[in-house]
């Protein structure tokens, strides 16, 4: 199978041994691969929150000035509006990326250097964590075929508006992929008002992830998400 990335890789020689250590340790890491713009971050911290094996450190909430007792996967910020903010130099819309993103403070898999890499490896080994690595890599299961691959499908197309010119947010269509490695979510069901919907798509997660569901937070997270998503589409404070 080739692989050529699609995307910018930082340094080509360390996410090769990245690369190489985690399909040599599979049982050490889960994958989670969405496009920027879908949510995929609204996943991870439901994850995490879900599942305690999974490493969370307090500055992945990307709320340093939290107090750390509200730094868990599934705490929003009180002091501000919204998480801490990327790409702020070329960010257009401020509220935009205040409002309506769950950012974390947790590398891609393409940016992740050496040092990085190896000290969360090295804390889940101590305790017995796995690590969850966020990827934009849309053929990452080329390179990587013993680890699970939680694959973001869909698009948010369902949940913004045509008119809008948004920064943050991506209506492109990612399609699935059937292999024995990858879990396929469908993010119109689990971005969705529709409870029936969304408890499905999770519950297969969960399935799938073999952990006990945490669906009254995970719900709770969601859909404030999405009325905070629906207020920036309709101008609303």
């Amino acid at each position: 199978m080739t692989y050529v990335p699609q995307i910018d890789i930082k340094n080509k020689n360390e996410h090769k041994l990245i690369i190489q250590f985690i399909n040599k340790y599979p049982e050490l890491f889960t994958i989670l691969y969405y496009r920027g713009g879908h949510g995929g971050n609204v996943l991870y911290r439901s994850i995490c929150s879900t599942d305690s094996k999974f490493l969370w450190l307090k500055h992945f909430a990307s709320a340093d000035w939290e107090d750390d007792n509200n730094k868990k996967p599934l705490d929003w910020p009180r002091k501000t509006e919204g998480y801490d903010m990327y790409n702020i130099g070329d960010n257009t819309s401020i509220r935009e990326n205040h409002a309506t993103t769950a950012h974390t403070s947790v590398f891609t898999l393409e940016i992740m250097d050496i040092s990085t890499f190896k000290l969360h490896v090295d804390l889940c080994i101590q305790n017995n964590k796995k690590l969850l690595i966020r990827t934009h890599d849309p053929d990452i299961h080329k390179i990587i075929s013993k680890v699970l691959i939680i694959r973001i499908c869909g698009s948010v197309g369902h949940i913004t508006k045509a008119k809008i010119k948004y920064t943050m947010k991506s209506d492109k269509i990612i399609k699935p992929i059937i292999a024995d490695n990858i879990h396929n979510m469908d993010n119109y069901n689990f971005l969705s008002y529709d409870y029936s919907s969304f408890e499905k798509e999770y519950l297969a997660l969960c399935a799938r992830l073999k952990a006990m569901p945490n669906i009254s937070n995970v719900r709770a997270y969601v859909l404030l998400w999405l009325e905070r998503l629906n207020r920036f589409n309709n101008d609303l404070p």
